[in-house]
Order: C-alpha cells, then sequence, then structure tokens
C-alpha cells in the first residue's frame, strides 16, 4: 500500500469514538438529516440553515432565506433538538442563526439517573467573493451534568470554492476553536475539527427559465481530524 493511501487511512479513523462520555461531542456530529444519510458529510456543499453548523461559508451560496427544525430520537440514551435560520445581507453576504440542544440520560450518583443539558447557540456569517465564499461562526456553549453546570465559547471558520462552473465544490473548516469553564474541578475540553471535503455533480439537469437543478446526481468524499475528548468525570 502506497504512504499517501495509508496516511489518508489513519486520518480517517484516527480519535473517532475517544472518550464520548463527554457531552460536548455532541459538536462533532452534524445536525441535519440529509447530511447525517449521507455519512455526516457537508463541509463542501452544505449552502442552507444549516451550513450554521457545517460551513458557514455555504451561507454565501443560497439565493434565499430558509429556516429549519432538525430533532433526533433516543440514540445512545440522548434527544437532539437543532433550530436554525439563513438571513441574506446584501448581494454578497449572508447571517446565520442557529440553536442546537442535546440531552441525555445519565446513572445517578445513587440508584436511578438524572438528565444532562447541553446547548451550542449562535450567529454566522459568510461572504462571497466571486467564486469563493468564506464564513465565521461564534458560539455560546453551555453544559449541566448533575448540580454542576460550566459555559464556554467557539468559534468555526470555512471556506468553500465552486470550479467547473459549480460542477465541483470544494471545502474545509476548523471548528469549536475556544474554551469552557470549569465544570466541578476542571474544564471540559471541545472537540476541535479541521474537516475538508469535496462535491462533484456528474449529472444535472437545469431549469430553464433561473438555471436552479431540477435533477442532479452528486458525489461527496469527506476527511477530518478530531483532537481527542478528555472523559468528564462528575
Amino acid at each position: 500500500m502506497k504512504r499517501p493511501a495509508l496516511f489518508l487511512i489513519l486520518v480517517l479513523l484516527a480519535l473517532p469514538v475517544q472518550a464520548q462520555d463527554s457531552g460536548l461531542a455532541f459538536l462533532r456530529i452534524g445536525t441535519n438529516a440529509e447530511a447525517l444519510a449521507m455519512g455526516d458529510v457537508g463541509i463542501a456543499h452544505s449552502r442552507d440553515a444549516f451550513a450554521t453548523y457545517w460551513n458557514p461559508a455555504g451561507l454565501a451560496a443560497a439565493g434565499q432565506n430558509s429556516a429549519a427544525l432538525s430533532v433526533q430520537g433516543w440514540v445512545a440514551d440522548r434527544r437532539t433538538y437543532a433550530l436554525a435560520g439563513r438571513f441574506k445581507a446584501g448581494e454578497t453576504g449572508a447571517f446565520g442563526l442557529h440553536v442546537t440542544a442535546v440531552t441525555s440520560e445519565r446513572p445517578g450518583p445513587s440508584e436511578g439517573t438524572f438528565e444532562a443539558e447541553f446547548i451550542s447557540t449562535g450567529v454566522s456569517y459568510g461572504r462571497r467573493f466571486g467564486n469563493v465564499r468564506a464564513g465565521v461562526t461564534a458560539k455560546y456553549l453551555s453544559e449541566r451534568i448533575f448540580a454542576e453546570s460550566a459555559s464556554g465559547y467557539a468559534f468555526d471558520f470555512g471556506i468553500q470554492a465552486a470550479l467547473i462552473e459549480g460542477s465541483v465544490l470544494l471545502g474545509a473548516a476548523l471548528q469549536n476553536l475556544g474554551s469552557m469553564n470549569e465544570l466541578n474541578v476542571r474544564a471540559t475540553e471541545l472537540p476541535q475539527m479541521l474537516r475538508g471535503g469535496v462535491a462533484f455533480y456528474p449529472f444535472r439537469v437545469l431549469m430553464e427559465d433561473d438555471g436552479s437543478p431540477l435533477l442532479s446526481t452528486m458525489l461527496v468524499a469527506e476527511v477530518s481530524y478530531n483532537t481527542p475528548l478528555e472523559e468528564t468525570r462528575l
């Protein structure tokens, strides 16, 4: 096996599920059903309201305002609620707002369980520069586990580029750069991520009047590097 292929496999497998007891691990997981159905990808092609999570640069690609709501049922004792909106700002820019909340049942210090809560809320801005888009997201984070609580902040930075008349999309994002206050005796580590991806449209049928896609197929490849999460114990 050639070294580049081996390196790619190692990156894909590096640190995917370490210390999942930390509730802030939800910041690694996509919020919308479409992206999750495709294998939890969206860095290169996301351009709707949920670009606030995937890549804020995508907010500048959409042609109209939008809002989206996602509710994920109990998976590994967790329920996720996500609300996002995209609002046009001039000819080349757009703002985005998002709120994501996660509830989780945990074993209590004695018999029974208790509910833990984790919230991410923030504002995003994306701008288009020709065929290139760039964006940033500022997030307020909070967590409550049993009787302890903490808060913090994080930033996401993203870029996208459209090539060959939009048939090929490239994207990259650096997510969750920030810090948390102490929870009990120490601060929870944020799951910092570096993601890159490409989306390719091998077959597209466009509307004659406005050029919007009537039928399209898409192939997506994405790679990410995740920093390990320290386990939170109370």
